[in-house]
């Protein structure tokens, strides 16, 4: 259930802030019981654990608390609803004698009648609704149900609105955003500086005695990217906040749906913003491999992305560890066959017998690998491009990427954005602002070895059948 591993969630991060804060703690208590202030190396440890620790409390008071408290709101109105239902649905009718026919008595909601039916309908719906809004309430609906025919009750039969079924705009998460490595924002600056070695030393075995010893600089430069700042706004009428039911709270959602989206956009395919190319992606990163792709059969296709994973391997002296594509490009490997129509991919619950991957193809937009292929973990990404023209003069192919994840590296202040409600800003038309906004920065950069994109004409919009 959502809300038990949301608290799960909270209970570890509070657990490891716990522990973080009593690290520091020991720090300080060391150095107070030798009667000493603590020196450089342990002022910049005890400064780091408690920015730590800071970092996974803001996390749960600000992201993890507010969605239990949203998800257990909702709870309770389900629960709320069914009370309700049960208190208005008639017992079972057996026979001719449980019906009701109302012939002389006047309908309680008549055009003589000076009751409201939608009034006695909102307070039985609140539970304080008085005996006779109750029944008045309790007979219409009984009278209805006995003439089945609605017809005849065009006025008093009211239509149904199922707000708690509200059905939002889709979104495609942040599959690919969540599997690299995550790290903390730091608490200042707009330019972030990485250096990385360009140039290693030499050794070499000597000539002989008395001869040069080899000898090469170490020579590194600085890799520069920058803090990127997400946002968005929408208005809302103070009638709509006051009088409808959690309109808010959907549009705050959706902002965030939305914000989610596009950093995990960015991070694979950032065409970069503004000054300094900001937000480069891993598609769009100076130094990737490319293997080209013109076959666009599966074997094909799996034969590229093992060359792939060869040129991480070879490159990085690592190995690549997760293969992101589109869940259509998974979806037609699962569905392609060798020269003799076997599987060339096995499903994730069968015993696969000569195949080249194994996984499902019901896994979409879930931080969780959906398969292998040479046993490597395969994760699905909807924002993985799929209009690009990198093989041919049409805008039809999608790419496959391999990748070793922990070089790839997301800042953020938070995984979700904080929030704003502006009502001075619309005072004058009686509408509140509401804004939300994160900050990320995000590079490739440091090892562009770790990355090898899978491209070409092969790659066009999969056919099935």
């Amino acid at each position: 259930m959502m809300i038990d591993e949301i608290r799960e969630q909270i209970q570890k991060l509070l657990d490891e802030r716990d522990a973080k804060y009593a690290e520091s703690r020991k720090l300080l208590a060391t150095a107070v019981s030798e009667a000493r202030s603590m020196n450089d190396e342990e002022t910049e440890q005890y400064k780091t654990v408690r920015a730590e620790a800071d970092k996974l409390d803001a996390r749960v008071q600000s992201e993890l608390k507010p969605a239990l408290a949203d998800l257990e709101a909702d709870e309770a109105r389900d629960e709320e609803r069914k009370q309700f239902a049960a208190t208005v649905t008639p017992a079972a009718k057996t026979g001719a004698a449980a019906q009701v026919h109302v012939t002389s008595e006047p309908s309680p909601y008549d055009e003589r009648s000076s009751h409201s039916f939608f009034m006695d309908a909102a307070m039985v719906s609140r539970g304080k609704a008085s005996r006779d809004q109750r029944e008045r309430y309790e007979r219409h609906e009984n009278e209805v149900r006995a003439d089945n025919v609605t017809g005849d009750f065009s006025s008093l039969v009211v239509p149904q609105y199922l707000p708690e079924k509200f059905a939002p705009n889709l979104s495609a998460g942040r599959v690919t955003a969540d599997i690299i490595a995550n790290e903390p924002l730091s608490d200042e600056g707009m330019v972030f500086t990485l250096p990385r070695a360009t140039q290693s030393t030499v050794v070499a075995a000597q000539s002989g005695e008395n001869t040069q010893v080899a000898s090469q600089s170490y020579d590194t430069e600085d890799l520069v990217f920058h803090l990127e700042t997400y946002a968005g706004q929408v208005d809302l009428s103070l009638q709509s906040r006051e009088r409808g039911r959690n309109i808010d709270s959907i549009l705050y959602k959706d902002l965030a749906s939305q914000y989610v989206v596009k950093v995990n956009a960015d991070v694979i395919n950032g065409p970069g913003h503004n000054v300094g190319k900001r937000h480069l992606g891993i598609l769009q990163t100076s130094g990737r491999a490319t293997v080209t792709c013109s076959v666009s059969t599966g074997v094909g296709i799996v034969r590229k992305v093992h060359e792939a994973l060869s040129v991480v391997n070879t490159r990085r002296l690592e190995g690549a560890d997760a293969v992101v594509m589109h869940p259509a490009r998974w979806n037609y490997l699962l569905s392609s066959v060798d020269g003799s129509n076997r599987p060339l991919m096995g499903l994730s619950d069968s015993v696969p017998q000569n195949v080249w991957g194994q996984g499902d193809a019901n896994k979409v937009n879930v931080v969780s690998p959906v398969g292998s292929i040479g046993g490597v973990p395969v994760y699905t990404d909807a924002l993985v491009p799929n209009t690009l023209s990198l093989g041919t003069t049409g805008a039809d192919e999608d790419v496959i990427m391999v990748l070793k994840r922990d070089d790839i590296i997301l800042f953020e202040e938070n995984r979700l954005p904080r929030r704003w409600e502006f009502e001075q800003t619309l005072g004058g038309t009686l509408a509140i602002k509401l804004v939300i906004a994160g900050f990320s920065s995000f590079t490739a950069g440091r090892y562009p070895q770790s990355i090898a994109v899978v491209q070409g004409i092969g790659l066009r919009t999969p056919v099935f059948g």
